[in-house]
């Protein structure tokens, strides 16, 4: 009887976390409140909130900067600190640190 308790609570809490995943994916309104969270986190003002949501959708510099009416410069500069606060150096770790 031990055993199979010790093999169902893994178990369990493999599925639940499916099941948190897939309704986390297929809900936008909790994706940006979850991102939210995260960015409070880390202490980012509202404007790094604005650049690191774009940031994360894989949108360029160019495109944040005609986006949010300010400098592609800005963007570059604002990223920095994003990556800066977040202890991270490029891309790829800013969006693992998020994602996962």
């Amino acid at each position: 009887m031990e055993q199979q308790i010790e093999f169902a609570i893994p178990f369990v809490q493999q599925l639940a976390e499916n099941v948190t995943d897939k309704w986390m994916n297929q809900n936008i309104d909790l994706q940006k409140y979850r991102l939210d969270m995260i960015f409070g986190e880390y202490k980012l003002t509202a404007r790094e909130k604005d650049v690191a949501s774009l940031w994360l959708s894989e949108k360029s510099a160019l495109h944040i900067s005609s986006e949010l009416g300010i400098s592609e410069g800005s963007v570059r500069n604002v990223v920095k600190s994003i990556y800066f606060k977040m202890n991270v150096n490029d891309r790829w770790q800013f969006t693992k640190k998020l994602i996962h």
